[in-house]
């Protein structure tokens, strides 16, 4: 009998344990086969995600580890996509340091919370400032060494 419930409160916890793990700890690096995403398995995982307005729409009140949280906790988010606004006004080409600093916030958060992240650099000029978004990945890319950064469009 006291075997039956040690091995009853041993699953129990294993089961804790796997349900428990970040969507990150559980696929690990995500890498791209063809047309499809795969962890660290080869496996496809589920991602779930949910988009950050532009930042230069609302900046400080969505762009915070609070609202990160929230998705994670309320929405159970995987995966979240921050769109950082280029132009027009108040965005990247204006004031690059608050946008920078509004990404980084977002992107800090969201590894605490062992979540995904896509970084958009939503121009819709994208063909007339590559200089500044290449620089802008090649600074993301030194802040989080390893990490796939995409770049995005929006035509």
């Amino acid at each position: 009998m006291m075997r039956k419930a040690f091995i009853l409160l041993l699953c129990v916890c294993v089961n804790c344990i796997l349900y428990a793990q970040t969507p990150v700890a559980k696929n690990g690096a995500l890498h791209v086969e063809g047309s499809k995403i795969l962890n660290q398995y080869n496996q496809e995982p589920q991602l779930r995600g949910l988009s950050f307005s532009w930042s230069l729409w609302g900046g400080r009140k969505y762009y915070n580890p609070a609202v990160t949280d929230w998705r994670v906790n309320d929405f159970k988010v995987s995966i979240v996509r921050v769109a950082m606004g280029v132009q027009p006004e108040h965005g990247y080409l204006e004031e690059p340091e608050l946008q920078r600093q509004l990404v980084v916030d977002a992107v800090d958060q969201a590894i605490k919370d062992g979540i995904y992240v896509l970084i958009d650099w939503h121009d819709h000029n994208g063909n007339l400032h590559t200089g500044q978004a290449k620089a802008f990945f090649a600074d993301m890319a030194k802040k989080y060494p390893g990490l796939i950064i995409g770049i995005k469009t929006a035509h």
